[in-house]
């Protein structure tokens, strides 16, 4: 990647990543937030002092300013900024020139004042891109049986999917187990028949379950499991795991 340059990958642009500098001859100074804002938590009780604090556990979205310039040897054209335009006004992944194994989920949410100096032969404008709380990274698969090490490196917790197939044998009621570092266990309970050539796919981030797309959440007994810095270890009880997340980054 250009330094000074950002990537985007628009979603449902099947992997088309387009680099602002190559795309469009555009360069940024790009300006994050330390990090998102936590939801105010509380309220207030009549005839009471104060206010009852239900603590600040989930963040905001965040705003990303990008501050654009485009050099006079590549001058910029009015069927370019719209074609920027089109691209930005998407929702999809920002990445940035000094962090590129990382992305935001983002999308251009108001317009830009233009300055343009000599035609478009000099163009500055600010970009500001409404995104996610977190910077995400993805991370391989884990397929195993049995137990299975992680090594979380993200700093938020994160959602998981988690596809359950039996390896070619009948199975039911499946459990798998989330350890951390003081061996604390977190658990999900799939009470659901497993027939060789199915699986299932429980998702914590929309909160599904579904079985050869059926959907089996009646089944369903215990929490919906995050990793965090803190989870050391995961396990199934019977047949195959396949774990699948992306690392979160406040």
């Amino acid at each position: 990647m250009t330094k000074g340059s950002f990537d985007f990958e628009a979603q449902g642009a099947s992997g088309v990543r387009l680099n602002s500098f190559d795309a469009w001859g555009v360069k940024i100074n790009a300006y994050d937030v330390f990090s998102a804002p936590k939801r105010d938590r509380k309220i207030t009780i009549p005839f009471r002092d104060g206010a009852y604090d239900l603590g600040r556990k989930y963040y905001d979205e965040k705003m990303i300013i990008l501050d654009c310039g485009v050099s006079a040897a590549r001058a910029m054209t009015k069927s370019a900024l719209r074609d920027m335009a089109r691209c930005l006004t998407q929702k999809g992944r920002l990445y940035l020139w000094d962090e590129p194994d990382k992305y935001y989920v983002c999308e251009l949410i108001d317009s830009a004042e233009l300055t343009v100096l000599g035609n478009y032969a000099s163009l500055q404008f600010s970009l500001p891109m409404l995104a996610e709380p977190f910077a995400y990274r993805d991370v391989e698969p884990l397929t195993f049986t049995g137990a299975q090490a992680v090594n979380y490196a993200g700093t938020a917790r994160t959602p998981v999917r988690i596809e359950l197939t039996g390896l070619g044998a009948e199975l039911e009621n499946i459990t798998v187990t989330f350890t951390d570092l003081n061996a604390n266990a977190a658990e999900m309970n799939i009470n659901a028949a497993l027939s060789p050539g199915q699986s299932i796919v429980y998702d914590s981030g929309e909160c599904t379950i579904y079985k050869d797309g059926e959907n089996i959440i009646n089944t369903f007994n215990g929490v919906w499991l995050k990793l965090s810095e803190n989870v050391r270890s995961v396990s199934v009880d019977k047949g195959q795991c396949v774990l699948t997340y992306a690392e979160r980054f406040i």
